[in-house]
């Protein structure tokens, strides 16, 4: 996938393993809690290994092989180093993991960039610059919410594994109630995530229509003062960020109803799980005691799991259409000469020739231009006069490559410009073109624009 591509290879597995790392941890963590309660509710010192079963058994062969005898002391003071080994570790992987995302988005909007640089120009009339506008700004920082939301949902999902698998290491019967009660609630809540994904589509058509209607309304002032519509520009744009406010509502509302439901459904199936623990199983209490923290913090991160899923799912519309525009670039990528030092024309000498040449735009019934045969001599000055949609527009980009014919052909000094030789034919044409384009800048930058080291 294309997203993946983005990534730097050698980040993403640091950034991988240091999640394995820190679900370690969390898990041997969690266990330390039985022997650490059985030797707290024992209200003894130093433990004899031998005279105590289950999990302080486990430890106490592990302290053995290191040489450490077994206590409250050791049993805490490796609580603590597997603490401090989990805060750094995460410190570790939130630091590389904002760093990932921002790479990945960095290189995959100039990769968007670069696409709509490349394709055909007949391709990019048919479309909105201001959507690849959006698509640049919005989609894209979109798209890194989604990538921050699906890193999170990985880490959330390693931890909740780490939770589960302690749990069935400690009581598979509870663990497996337990998984049970979260696919219950996930299909529960099917529903809400096909709102997020319809309200994720509308997003994306609001700010679309945002950011068209600020490009158009910014290049349009000059006109509307002298019409004197400046009201009706901003009642525009008022509505227009009335949508897009409502379709952000929904989702903080959809989000938030979601966080109440698992509220109210957590606290019900933790007393469950103590009450099926306690009357049903007669678990021992430092068992049962670590269990009841275990789903303490399952519980939340199921919660947070499923609103990052809903946050991915909130900017999936924002990923379809970045992956259509590059599918659509890379079939419409203008071509090139692959050897750079192919010369097509030096300088014009003779003459350019349109020989029975005709292009009819997608979407229109009527040609632009209809079987024209043209001659234009070297030297010579030629004017084209016609009336408005005549094609005069047309022929011009024609004649400086930036259109290919639909039927006919193009001959320069006796060759045919073909569509590899057009991007080298248009470094040697000087074009003015009837659109004013200044940037703000000064005189110098405005001049030099095209070729910087003049």
């Amino acid at each position: 996938m294309w997203l993946t591509q983005s990534a730097p290879k050698k980040l993403l597995v640091v950034v991988l393993m240091l999640m394995v790392i820190g679900i370690v941890t969390e898990s041997f963590g969690l266990l330390l809690l039985i022997p650490l309660l059985e030797v707290l509710s024992a209200g003894q010192g130093h433990i004899n290994s031998n005279s105590q079963p289950g999990m302080l058994d486990i430890f106490s062969a592990f302290f053995d092989q290191v040489g450490i005898a077994i206590s409250i002391e050791s049993l805490l003071l490796l609580f603590i180093c597997l603490a401090a080994l989990r805060g750094i570790v995460q410190l570790m992987r939130e630091k590389l993991s904002s760093r990932l995302q921002h790479e990945v988005i960095d290189t995959l909007r100039l990769r968007c960039f670069k696409s709509i640089l490349s394709v055909e120009w007949r391709w990019f009339l048919n479309t909105k610059s201001a959507d690849h506008g959006s698509l640049l700004l919005n989609h894209i920082n979109r798209i890194g919410s989604g990538l921050h939301a699906a890193l999170s949902l990985i880490v959330t999902l390693g931890a909740m594994t780490a939770y589960l698998m302690t749990a069935a290491f400690i009581s598979f019967k509870l663990t497996l109630i337990a998984i049970s009660s979260a696919v219950f609630v996930y299909l529960l809540l099917h529903k809400q995530r096909e709102s997020v994904l319809t309200l994720g589509r509308g997003l994306t058509r609001s700010s679309q229509a945002l950011f068209s209607n600020v490009q158009e309304s910014l290049a349009s002032i000059k006109l509307a003062k002298i019409l004197g519509s400046e009201d009706l520009q901003f009642t525009r744009m008022k509505e227009t960020l009335y949508q897009l406010r409502m379709e952000m509502l929904s989702f903080v509302e959809s989000s938030s109803r979601s966080r109440a439901v698992f509220q109210f459904l957590g606290a019900a199936l933790l007393a469950t799980y103590l009450y099926l623990g306690i009357v049903f199983w007669a678990t021992p209490w430092p068992v049962l005691i670590t269990l009841v923290f275990i789903f303490s913090r399952l519980i939340p991160s199921f919660m947070s799991a499923h609103q990052q899923f809903e946050q991915w799912l909130y900017a999936l519309s924002a990923f379809t259409d970045t992956e259509k525009l590059l599918y659509e670039c890379d079939h419409h990528t203008e071509d090139v000469v692959s050897d750079t030092s192919t010369s097509f024309i030096t300088s014009l000498k003779k003459s350019i020739q349109l020989k029975k040449v005709s292009l009819t735009y997608e979407g229109r019934n009527k040609p632009a231009l209809s079987n024209i045969t043209l001659n234009l001599p070297a030297y010579k000055t030629t004017a084209v006069i016609g009336r408005s949609g005549a094609g005069k527009s047309t022929l011009a980009d024609m004649l400086i490559g930036l259109l290919e014919p639909d039927q006919g052909v193009i001959v320069i000094d006796g060759i045919p410009l073909s569509a590899s030789h057009r991007k080298l034919w248009r470094q040697k044409v000087a074009y003015v073109s009837q659109d004013i384009f200044l940037s703000h800048d000064t005189i110098r930058h405005n001049l030099t624009w095209g070729k910087s080291e003049i």
